[in-house]
């Protein structure tokens, strides 16, 4: 059994059980395992959902996205964000749970020129999480902060199990 036959099984599952975010580490139980507690490489994903995010990388994700849309002054970040909300109906603090339907907002406004405040906003995010910058050509900006998480978590968990 290998990660691909974990995928459909967990998106089975993540269509049952809304609540939880789920894990496949190299290694374990064949090609792939489910156990939390190892902090080995991760092969795949987990299914964000409102409230599955930490505080703490919401505020990480939150801050990036001001520090990206900064460059433009901080007037025009706060009418991006006013913008957003009134036309979209997603709130600055409702973008770090919904990082798809912002970059979309961004789109609508923006056109071609989102792909550059994206590039920074996930810069930014980038080096708050310890990670290089990269430039993923398929990638949205959903999957950069989805990666960033998983890091985070990853990260977060594996400095509690050595603390």
């Amino acid at each position: 059994m290998g990660p691909s036959y974990f995928l459909s099984l967990l998106r089975r599952l993540h269509g049952k059980n809304k609540s939880k975010v789920y894990h496949v580490y190299k290694g374990e139980a064949g090609s792939g395992g489910t156990n939390p507690a190892k902090c080995g490489e991760l092969l795949s994903f987990s299914f964000q959902k409102v409230g599955e995010m930490t505080s703490a990388f919401a505020d990480i994700l939150l801050r990036s996205v001001d520090r990206g849309l900064s460059v433009l002054g901080d007037s025009v970040r706060s009418s991006i964000y006013y913008h957003v909300e009134r036309k979209h109906g997603l709130s600055r603090r409702d973008l770090a749970m919904k990082p798809g339907e912002f970059a979309d907002a961004l789109e609508g406004l923006f056109g071609a020129g989102t792909g550059t405040l994206v590039k920074m906003i996930v810069k930014e995010l980038y080096l708050s999480v310890g990670l290089e910058p990269k430039e993923r050509g398929d990638w949205k900006f959903s999957d950069y902060v989805a990666e960033a998480n998983r890091i985070f978590k990853e990260q977060s968990r594996c400095s509690k199990g050595s603390a």
